[in-house]
């Protein structure tokens, strides 16, 4: 196992193949993570898709992205976590939470205020994340 660590720019293609076979291939739809979510999965943001890699293959992978919002005028570094996943093969062995605990030191030294998380899983929930906003529409 190698990582956490920033996936490598040969290694883009392979973390969005896996990004897609997860999110959207495995669900039947077509293989476009990196087009609904450009500003998060492009490889100007790799320095923040956090990966680990076994035999030179993205097997799990945390990406996020870092912006600021302003409240009343008041700026609030934001960081959106998503496209968590990890090869079906891979699973059980706690690359997700490794990934994670390396992404919250990573944002916290970054300076973020506030993370979004889009999701309820229980990787979420183990750590101690909470749920905020409304479920109803």
């Amino acid at each position: 196992m190698e990582g956490p660590r920033t996936c490598k720019k040969e290694e883009f293609k392979d973390a969005i193949n896996l990004i897609n076979q997860i999110f959207r291939i495995s669900q039947g739809h077509n293989p476009t993570m990196a087009e609904e979510f450009p500003l998060l999965l492009n490889e100007g943001n790799l320095e923040n898709m956090r990966a680990i890699v076994e035999d030179g293959k993205v097997v799990s992978i945390v990406n996020y992205y870092i912006t600021t919002v302003l409240i009343e005028g008041i700026p609030i570094k934001v960081a959106s976590v998503g496209a968590v996943c990890t090869d079906e093969k891979h699973r059980g062995k706690g690359y997700a939470s490794l990934l994670l605990d390396d992404t919250e030191k990573r944002m916290k030294k970054q300076g973020v205020d506030v993370v979004l998380i889009s999701g309820d899983r229980n990787l979420y929930l183990e750590k101690e994340y909470c749920k905020a906003g409304c479920n109803q529409i």
